[in-house]
């Protein structure tokens, strides 16, 4: 009995723990109140870090939580009370077999690419009895082999899956594309915002932008972002 206890701490001892950098954070947060724009959402991304990362997040008042893979999420709170505000976020891209599983973690899937995984996920989220919030990923720089919709093909999209009655489109989301000139990318978020914007027009629900990580996030700020997806930042390098 003795050993089994002694090797069961030694786990505990073990086990990684990630906190949040309080730094970073507050570096963060001086540059959205310096971007005049109040209403930002921080994702903290706590993909591949374990459960101390979303424990850290919500001790620091960061209740969005942005995880990239369903079995991962899964496994992380199966045990975890999480508090009322806490919000689950998919930013990683779903399987159509995963469907099921995603609907019950998460309350945003960020990562609706094409217009069969949003029946998919209507479909099941009927089953469910639930009215699934999602993003809609674009493919902001139109590269073949890329994941979302195709600039030309977003607003048809959006319309068509509109009229899913257990779908509510929230968003759009994008990741922009390597590029060396990171100036460059402010041009693809402020693409995004317009495009945001145009689809709003039709559809009331379409408030948010997630665009920006750690690296062009304050580009992101400048263009319109309304949720920004903070991982390295906040945790270190994975």
């Amino acid at each position: 009995m003795r050993k089994e206890t002694l090797k069961k701490t030694q786990r505990l001892r073990g086990k990684k723990i990630t906190q949040i950098n309080s730094n970073a954070l507050l570096k963060i947060q001086k540059n959205i109140i310096a971007a005049q724009n109040s209403n930002i959402t921080i994702i903290a991304v706590t993909k591949t870090h374990p459960l101390s990362s979303v424990e850290s997040a919500i001790k620091n008042q960061i209740y969005n939580i942005g995880e990239n893979k369903v079995q991962e999420t899964e496994r992380k709170l199966k045990n975890f009370k999480a508090p009322k505000k806490m919000k689950t976020h998919l930013i990683g891209h779903l399987q159509k077999n995963k469907v099921r599983k995603a609907i019950k973690l998460y309350d945003y899937i960020q990562t609706v690419d094409t217009l069969s995984l949003a029946k998919r996920i209507n479909k099941i989220a009927e089953e469910e009895n639930k009215t699934q919030k999602i993003f809609l990923q674009i493919n902001i720089g139109n590269i073949n082999n890329r994941a979302g919709f195709l600039t030309k093909e977003i607003k048809g999209a959006s319309k068509i899956i509109k009229e899913h009655k257990n779908i509510s489109i929230v968003g759009v989301m994008i990741i922009p594309p390597p590029i060396e000139d990171k100036k460059k990318y402010y041009n693809y978020f402020k693409r995004a915002k317009e495009i945001q914007v145009k689809i709003k027009n039709q559809i009331k629900t379409c408030n948010y932008v997630s665009m920006g990580m750690t690296g062009d996030y304050k580009a992101a700020i400048k263009a319109g972002a309304t949720h920004i997806r903070i991982g390295t930042a906040l945790f270190g390098e994975r």
